[in-house]
């Protein structure tokens, strides 16, 4: 009994700390502070030539909940200001069931895209 105690106790704070994965893709530099970091919806919006250096993905959240994925967006910039970011490209996603690995999470959303870096003359285009 107190092992089912202990591991729902480990799961329920598993489940509130909040998830945020990076993947590199590209070179990463130092650190920036978040608030350089800008934040786009669409990659149309980037006026300068740029490299992905890292693909982000958030935890599946209720759509209703516009704080929670506000504080997802925010949380993808901080990690993004850890690996040199300029910007991230970020947009919400539906779970779909072929995509949910939980029926609870059909219907949710997470946020997803990349972070970039500026393309300078020391780096060649990609």
């Amino acid at each position: 009994m107190k092992v089912f105690l202990v591991l729902g106790i480990v799961s329920f704070l598993c489940a509130c700390a909040g998830n945020m994965q990076l993947i590199q893709t590209g070179p990463w530099s130092g650190k920036r502070d978040a608030k350089d970091v800008k934040y786009f919806v669409s990659r149309a919006q980037i006026k300068k030539s740029w490299i992905a250096i890292a693909v982000i993905r958030g935890d599946n959240v209720n759509p209703a909940n516009r704080k929670k994925i506000n504080k997802q967006i925010e949380m993808a910039k901080q990690k993004a200001a850890g690996i040199g970011a300029d910007a991230v490209v970020l947009e919400e996603k539906p779970v779909t069931r072929e995509t949910a690995v939980f029926a609870q999470d059909i219907g949710k959303v997470f946020i997803t895209g990349v972070a970039i870096q500026y393309v300078t003359e020391k780096q060649p285009k990609q």
